[in-house]
């Protein structure tokens, strides 16, 4: 046996019961960023003219007025972001360029 094994014997053949205490952080998660109206939507205004990046949480885009307040255990937590480009209808497909473009945003956590 291990240790691991030995400690888990111990407290089921024991009956112990055993507290474990997981202290909670509480943050607001923001995004810094310029936007382009996509519909009723805001997204990352990209380099390319009328091609934005959205930022999803929870099936929810983000835009840069929106503050989400997250719960996190202390210790290693994973955050999922989506990611997706959008095109502006507004701007005809003659006008936006093919090819690479870059979006930039900044993630602020401000811990509560």
């Amino acid at each position: 046996m291990n240790s691991n094994e030995n400690f888990t014997s111990s407290l089921i053949s024991s009956e112990s019961v055993v507290y474990i205490h997981f202290s909670m952080v509480t943050a607001n998660m923001k995004l810094n960023y310029t936007p382009i109206s996509i519909g009723s939507s805001q997204a990352v205004k990209s380099s390319a003219n009328g091609v934005g990046a959205a930022i999803f949480y929870g099936n929810k885009a983000l835009s840069p007025s929106d503050v989400t307040s997250l719960n996190f255990l202390e210790g290693s937590n994973t955050l999922t972001l989506g990611f997706q480009a959008v095109r502006d209808s507004t701007v005809p497909l003659k006008d936006i360029p093919t090819g690479a473009f870059t979006a930039s945003a900044i993630l602020v956590m401000t811990q509560q």
